[in-house]
């Protein structure tokens, strides 16, 4: 049987902490870097663009620390990013040469009655499924185009004896927060200098809504930054020769969620579900960066007695002690005999 334990301090992610109502702290909780201006750069926080490549060349999580010493099961709730992506015709490619076997692109705008806003909620990945230097048809050409909704995820993490980590995950209330009437607030300066003074003020609580949607949005283009370029194959020499790949996205070839691991016999997986898993699985890594514990205890079961009956390692050496001292009493009993 487990062990019931109440645990504190548990690693999480929280996008809708800006911190104690400080402009510095809410610099300091932003995934984006900021200007004097309180305004986004285009520049995301380092750790978020190396987190998110690391999930895309893994085709997994990045592996969270256990809140407890021993094996544990606990749950935790959090918010993200969540991509809906759907195919399109092959007019609305982003490419049609033959040498350009992948393009990725975001195409997010700006309203022209808001400089500060991200509008356009599109990311979109154009690749040929089987491609081969200089030979190529349109018929083979896919389209993804990908839209961001936020949604809570519910995580139930299993760490196991041998220091293994499961996460089973369960999504629910997706929520539209991106559209030509509701943007993505870039800008953050009035929250803070308002009234007529120059001194910055303490921000209330209306600045929640909008950071969350922001900091969804900044996880939401660290897995976009990872794919987005493009990738061009060509061939040197007689015969099949040698084959190499060109351009800005060539880090994408080989991630599981992307394919492309033998270039003698090129073929892509990339799919609608494919691409939602990798955002989703950036969105668990988040918890990895260290910026959040989550507020209150959270129910667990801790102790040797959580098992994984699939794991038969965790019992090898408890039967192989057990062997080992009945061998050497019936070696013993023998010898007196």
């Amino acid at each position: 049987n487990s062990v019931p334990l109440k645990m504190n301090a548990v690693p999480t992610i929280n996008i809708s902490d800006y911190g104690n109502g400080t402009y510095q702290d809410l610099v300091e909780k932003s995934f984006f870097e900021m200007n004097a201006d309180l305004s986004y750069m285009n520049q995301l926080r380092p750790s978020l663009n190396a987190l998110a490549a690391q999930v895309l060349s893994s085709g997994r999580p990045v592996k969270i620390d256990s809140p407890c010493g021993a094996s544990c099961v606990y749950d935790i709730s959090i918010e993200g990013p969540r991509f809906h992506c759907q195919e399109h015709s092959r007019r609305d490619a982003l490419s049609d040469g033959c040498s350009i076997i992948y393009r990725a692109a975001d195409e997010k705008d700006s309203s022209p009655d808001e400089p500060y806003s991200r509008t356009n909620n599109s990311f979109k990945i154009s690749w040929y499924t089987d491609p081969r230097p200089e030979n190529c048809t349109s018929r083979s050409m896919k389209t993804l185009d990908c839209s961001m909704k936020l949604a809570t995820y519910n995580l139930h993490i299993n760490n196991s004896l041998d220091s293994s980590q499961s996460i089973d995950v369960r999504i629910e209330n997706e929520s539209e927060v991106w559209s030509e009437n509701a943007w993505i607030q870039t800008q953050f300066f009035y929250y803070f200098f308002y009234g007529g003074g120059i001194a910055p003020r303490l921000a209330n609580d209306s600045l929640e809504a909008n950071f969350t949607n922001a900091q969804a949005y900044g996880i939401s283009r660290a897995a976009v930054h990872a794919l987005q370029g493009e990738v061009e194959m060509s061939r040197d020499g007689p015969g099949l020769g040698v084959i190499f790949f060109l351009g800005n996205a060539s880090q994408v070839l080989g991630s599981p969620y992307i394919g492309l691991v033998d270039r003698y016999n090129a073929h892509f997986n990339i799919s609608a579900a494919s691409i939602e898993r990798y955002l989703q699985d950036v969105v668990i890594s988040t918890i990895s960066l260290g910026m959040s514990t989550h507020n209150g205890d959270i129910n667990a079961s801790i102790g040797a007695e959580v098992y994984q009956f699939s794991e038969k390692v965790q019992f090898i050496a408890g039967y192989g002690a057990c062997i080992v001292i009945a061998l050497s009493i019936f070696a013993f009993s023998h010898f007196l005999t």
